[in-house]
């Protein structure tokens, strides 16, 4: 009695095709290198793309969860150097103001970052006094002028889009609806 394996023909296993490599290239630092390859679907546990050469040519692996950019696409520009220049102030205490404590903030914001800043201010007659009628007045004036063309604007843009809306009307149309009865399952159109 024979078994199923023996009725088979013996099976054959592909071989992995693999280019061969000429042996009279010198091997040195003249030698041409190879392009670097992905490894194999599944095999990639542990491996990041680090190059351009890594993708081939083609995209990104979603199975690599880590910002991948094949052919610089999506890259944002250069990133911007966080390294800060320590200052210190006449006494030599590091100034935090100066950099540290400004980092990521928007320009022009006023950063407090000494006990000295939160003091209070001693401020004169003069820079406490009301201003003049004339500065208020001029002030108030290029406010409401400035209002007035914000105002303006969004008015016009308003008022030209009820007229355009006012032009394009057309005249009411009535539809008859019949209903027919092809069937009970189906309902009718409208004629």
């Amino acid at each position: 009695m024979t078994t199923a394996a023996g009725m088979l023909p013996p099976m054959i296993l592909p071989r992995a095709t693999q280019p061969a490599e000429p042996e009279d290239e010198p091997a040195g630092p003249s030698a041409p290198q190879r392009a670097a390859r992905a490894p194999a679907q599944g095999k990639r546990k542990g491996w990041v793309p680090r190059s351009q050469a890594d993708f081939c040519d083609g995209g990104a692996y979603p199975e690599i969860h880590v910002a991948q950019f094949p052919l610089e696409m999506g890259r944002k520009g250069k990133a911007q150097s966080q390294v800060l220049a320590l200052t210190t102030d006449a006494s030599g205490r590091v100034g935090h103001a100066a950099g540290i404590a400004s980092v990521g903030q928007r320009d022009g914001k006023v950063v407090h970052a000494t006990r000295d800043s939160l003091a209070p201010k001693n401020l004169g007659d003069e820079e406490l006094a009301r201003p003049s009628e004339d500065a208020a007045a001029e002030n108030t004036e290029r406010t409401r002028l400035a209002l007035e063309a914000l105002a303006g604007a969004k008015v016009a843009n308003a008022h030209g889009s009820l007229e355009k809306a006012m032009s394009d009307k057309k005249p009411a149309q009535y539809i008859k609806y019949t209903p027919s009865n092809s069937g009970g399952a189906q309902a009718g159109g409208a004629t």
